[in-house]
């Protein structure tokens, strides 16, 4: 298939990239491909998304954004971001966390657990917590987008092939470096 960008209502909105083969292996198969006969590295930006909307309250967040739970919990608590971050409302919270965690495999916990991991994770994050259920979602992706582009703008000023991934990068190993670098830039 061919990358392409995937936009919703307006070019203002998403504009994520899609279609390429790569974005489909998992993160273990994706450690199995080559670039120029080098294996490759992954880099991506941890909690983007949350730290995203940080900057635009004008903050800078260096934390673990989901450091607040359980090593069990952390594939949830990134879910429960997920789901706050692009949910219009809250109203259906509970039913769209649920089919979030049954689309990625993970058992499903009791309502009231939910509710409380919904309630920490607002809690944690009170400072943003204006943004959670309040469609922000596509528009983070648009920004989102616009840095993935740039980095590859960096790169083909300097003729280094790099394969997107919404939120992280590949290159060939040796040029590992170099591609932390253009995601700082």
């Amino acid at each position: 298939k061919h990358l392409h960008r995937v936009f919703t209502d307006n070019l203002k909105l998403g504009g994520r990239y899609y279609g390429p083969m790569w974005q489909m292996f998992s993160e273990e198969l994706r450690k199995h491909l080559f670039i120029d006969g080098y294996p490759v590295a992954e880099l991506d930006y941890s909690g983007l998304h949350l730290r995203m909307l940080y900057h635009l309250e004008g903050m800078d967040y260096t934390g673990d954004p989901y450091g607040f739970g359980s090593r069990q919990e952390r594939p949830y608590l990134k879910l429960v971001s997920l789901v706050m971050i692009n949910k219009k409302t809250r109203q259906g919270l509970l039913r769209a966390m649920k089919k979030t965690f049954a689309a990625n495999q993970l058992e499903i916990p009791p309502d009231e657990y939910i509710e409380h991991m919904v309630a920490r994770f607002d809690g944690f994050h009170d400072r943003i917590s204006r943004y959670f259920c309040s469609d922000i979602g596509l528009k983070l992706q648009h920004l989102d987008s616009q840095i993935t582009s740039g980095i590859w703008d960096y790169f083909l000023a300097r003729g280094i092939p790099v394969l997107p991934i919404h939120d992280s990068e590949i290159v060939a190993e040796p040029d590992e470096d170099e591609l932390y670098e253009g995601m700082k830039e």
